[in-house]
């Protein structure tokens, strides 16, 4: 079981094998509170794609305002950068 800062750790050092390891939690975790912070965390990788497809992917099914939301500050984030559906 992972805990909440082992979470922020991987979101810190940013490459895709950690983007992997973070979308392969956020599928098996089910706690909303380590969802979000695996949400987060994602959001601080650099592969903009992946990360496009996974909120395409999880927006309208992920069932909780706070993941919601937190993909939705991802999307006002990056899109600073360009980042657009």
């Amino acid at each position: 079981m992972y805990t909440i800062l082992q979470i922020k750790n991987l979101g810190l050092v940013r490459n895709d094998e950690n983007l992997k390891i973070l979308l392969e939690l956020y599928n098996k975790i089910f706690d909303v509170e380590l969802r979000r912070e695996i949400v987060s965390s994602i959001d601080r990788q650099k592969n903009d794609t992946v990360i496009l497809e996974f909120i395409k992917e999880n927006f309208y099914k992920c069932g909780f305002m706070e993941l919601v939301y937190q993909m939705y500050r991802t999307c006002l984030y990056k899109g600073k950068y360009n980042f657009q559906f």
